[in-house]
């Protein structure tokens, strides 16, 4: 049984829903914790990847329908240039998303290291704290 192009196309459809939706869900989660100029790179990017998709079907729509017929909804468009900047948005958010992702990564494992170099000192103040109490006062 061979796969129709409507089928491959709801498959399609089906993993990117689902890969967006994760996205957004993560988002959103960040959004509590931080939203600084991560997030918002984050939130740029996502929404551009979104809607990406949405922009181009009506892209591609009104360039056909522009250079099949005389239309007053698409008067003389640069198709070239359309077409670059409908297919540039995808990757543009897909490219603003990785680097606030990368610079939350790069945070969160500085905090990370902070927390672990805290933990160390507040052991060893411990053990010092300790050895203070064991010793014998002095005579005066």
């Amino acid at each position: 049984m061979n796969p129709t192009p409507a089928s491959i196309g709801i498959a399609a459809l089906v993993v990117f829903l689902a890969i967006v939706s994760g996205l957004w869900i993560g988002l959103f989660s960040l959004r509590k914790v931080r939203r600084g100029l991560t997030w918002w790179l984050m939130f740029v990017g996502m929404v551009l990847f979104s809607i990406g998709p949405i922009l181009l079907g009506f892209g591609i729509w009104g360039l056909f329908t522009a250079m099949t017929g005389p239309s007053s909804m698409f008067p003389r468009w640069d198709v070239e240039l359309v077409a670059t900047i409908l297919a540039a948005i995808i990757p543009c958010g897909l490219l603003l998303f990785s680097i606030g992702f990368c610079m939350h990564a790069m945070a969160a494992a500085r905090m990370a290291a902070r927390a672990e170099e805290l933990e160390q000192l507040s052991t060893a103040l411990a053990g010092d704290l300790s050895e203070l109490r064991d010793r014998k006062p002095l005579a005066r």
